[in-house]
């Protein structure tokens, strides 16, 4: 069974990707939210903090066929003032960031990486 990481499977697009690949491969949801995730997944998916540093991930990244990242702070969580849009920036940016870096320390690099921001 192919493994594959998504970053952000919470929000509304990870949920219901989560439920479509569970079936068919092994999951590992990188959240802020843990326990919303351990509350709503289905079973068999595996759940973790988000790693420490990119050496960390790139762990990962080695045993994995494939990553997905739908991070990022919920733009209807707030009222769009400077501070919160610099918020819903810098959530996208920083794990975008520790995804690349750890795509560079990676020994075996996974075979995709799919992004994507909000659902609109």
């Amino acid at each position: 069974m192919k493994n594959i990481i998504i970053f952000g499977g919470s929000g509304f697009i990870g949920s219901h990707l989560l439920n479509l690949l569970k079936d068919d491969y092994r999951i590992t949801v990188f959240s802020r939210n843990t326990q919303k995730i351990k509350t709503s997944r289905p079973e068999d998916i595996s759940v973790e903090n988000y790693p420490e540093n990119a050496k960390d991930l790139a762990l990962y990244f080695n045993k994995a066929d494939g990553v997905i990242n739908l991070a990022g702070e919920n733009i209807g969580g707030g009222r769009w003032s400077d501070a919160f849009k610099n918020k819903i920036l810098n959530s996208r940016l920083d794990v975008t960031h520790l995804i690349r870096d750890a795509f560079l320390q990676a020994k075996k690099k996974p075979a995709f990486f799919i992004q994507g921001s909000a659902a609109g």
